[in-house]
């Protein structure tokens, strides 16, 4: 059995990394005949499911001493009909409120809660898979545990974690989870190559340079299927390849929902969050400049605070050219590709999935990139001599060579017939779970089979507890 931990789980709590990566590739586990069940904290996104009780009382010690005890409950329900999904829930840490990831005490809990859980149901899995910096208590707690003595770990890191990372003890937490865990998966092979030389401000890469072990790259999927423009009841206007000329009316539509002007130049989009770390910088440097251009620009998601001023202030100066969208949901997701021109990922150490390229991709919506993490590895720059490429991508960080690189998008963008073909070549793009599934079963089995002692060592350990009990 794959046991998989997580504080967001696709499509009750909106994250677009994390979250959408351990609901599909659950499924698409599940699909390969592996038996998967998914562990997550409660949350108010989780109040209108009909959730069937497990375990009525649950006591999890809070500290060594046992002294301090939190009473909690099991529940679960189905996702999708195929995997079980358990839900730990209290009166105090996990209730209506939305779930604050940004809370170590409460992080630890739910690890806790869940290693108790699975004793209780006597679930003893090969492999317990645990998601994001919030589970970096995971590894420790399997490794002291006797119940889960043949249990793997198996850490993945997939989030933008430069805004999180800027607390000593989350960061110390996660430095015990990476150097403990049996394999480190990262969101693209791209990102795992760069950790040899990390960007002196990316205290994830610097983290993960420092383990023994090389972590794993893995390329997130797309469901095709469910993320299809031409089938899409959330956008107004269905189309495809074929029927690409459909595609500007979402256009218009995103405009009057976001209150920018009508106008046929370019519309920029990024999804947050966004900070100073990430890319937030270098758009606020060039965005009055793009924006005396003609440009228009959708900021959707978390904004740092001094970023959120300063493009609300921008706002005021370039009334209907550019929006800022702080509560990002699915609805308003697919809204934005559909009809924006541009897709932005400007972190230059992207350890996050690029969820949103992949989706843009599909969408005939063109990415334009910095030159790192998943974003890279997906995206190909446009060659107009061989008319190859799905998107645009600049390779030095600063504000001019974004600048220029949108400039360079633009002056394509005034050929229908060449934008048409770079749209194209991106909606015919496909990464599947399938895949993504296939390489996270190769990590598992390499992660249990270092797990397994050899049986010299096996009998060495037998014997060594042998003379333990003659002792007492």
């Amino acid at each position: 059995m794959i046991v998989k931990v997580a504080p967001y789980l696709a499509p009750y709590n909106f994250n677009l990394e994390v979250g959408e990566v351990v609901a599909n590739l659950s499924l698409a586990l599940q699909r390969l005949k592996n038996e998967v069940v998914i562990f997550i904290p409660y949350s108010k996104d989780l109040a209108k499911l009909e959730l069937k009780p497990e375990i009525s009382l649950l006591r999890v010690a809070m500290d060594e001493a046992e002294e301090i005890v939190e009473e909690l409950w099991l529940k679960s329900f189905s996702l999708a009909g195929d995997v079980k999904v358990y839900v730990v829930g209290d009166q105090k840490f996990f209730t209506d409120e939305p779930w604050q990831g940004d809370d170590l005490l409460r992080a630890n809990l739910f690890c806790q809660s869940v290693l108790a859980a699975l004793e209780k149901l006597a679930i003893k899995p090969k492999v317990i898979n645990g998601y994001g910096w919030e589970s970096s208590a995971l590894p420790n707690l399997i490794q002291e545990h006797k119940y889960f003595k043949n249990t793997a770990s198996v850490l993945t890191l997939c989030q933008d974690l430069s805004a999180v990372l800027t607390d000593q003890d989350k960061i110390k937490a996660l430095k015990q989870g990476i150097a403990l865990a049996d394999k480190v998966v990262v969101a693209s092979g791209r990102y795992a190559g760069e950790l040899h030389d990390p960007h002196p401000e990316d205290v994830l890469a610097t983290l993960l340079s420092a383990r023994q072990e090389a972590p794993i790259g893995i390329l997130a999927g797309l469901d095709y299927k469910t993320n299809d423009p031409l089938q899409d009841e959330l956008i107004e206007h269905n189309y495809d390849e074929g029927l690409i000329k459909e595609r500007p009316k979402n256009k218009g539509v995103l405009q009057k929902l976001t209150k920018l002007t009508a106008s046929e130049g370019l519309l920029l989009s990024i999804v947050g969050p966004l900070n100073h770390l990430n890319g937030g910088e270098i758009l606020l440097a060039a965005a009055p400049g793009l924006l005396e251009q003609g440009f228009q620009l959708i900021i959707a998601g978390d904004l740092e605070v001094n970023l959120a001023k300063a493009f609300s202030k921008l706002a005021k100066e370039y009334g209907g050219a550019i929006a800022l969208k702080p509560q990002l949901d699915h609805e308003f997701l697919h809204h934005l590709v559909a009809g924006s021109d541009l897709m932005l990922a400007l972190s230059p150490f992207a350890s996050g999935p690029a969820t949103d390229i992949l989706l843009a991709l599909r969408y005939g919506c063109i990415p334009l990139v910095y030159a790192s993490g998943a974003a890279r590895e997906i995206v190909e720059d446009y060659d107009p001599n061989r008319e190859m490429g799905n998107g645009f991508i600049f390779e030095q960080f600063s504000a001019w060579a974004f600048f220029a690189s949108v400039i360079r998008a633009r002056e394509l963008y005034r050929f229908p017939y060449d934008w048409g073909g770079l749209q194209e070549n991106g909606m015919q793009a496909r990464y599947f779970w399938h895949e993504t599934a296939k390489q996270y079963i190769d990590v598992y089995r390499e992660a249990i089979s270092a797990k397994q002692p050899s049986k010299k060592k096996a009998k060495q350990k037998d014997d060594e507890d042998d003379d333990d009990d003659g002792e007492e």
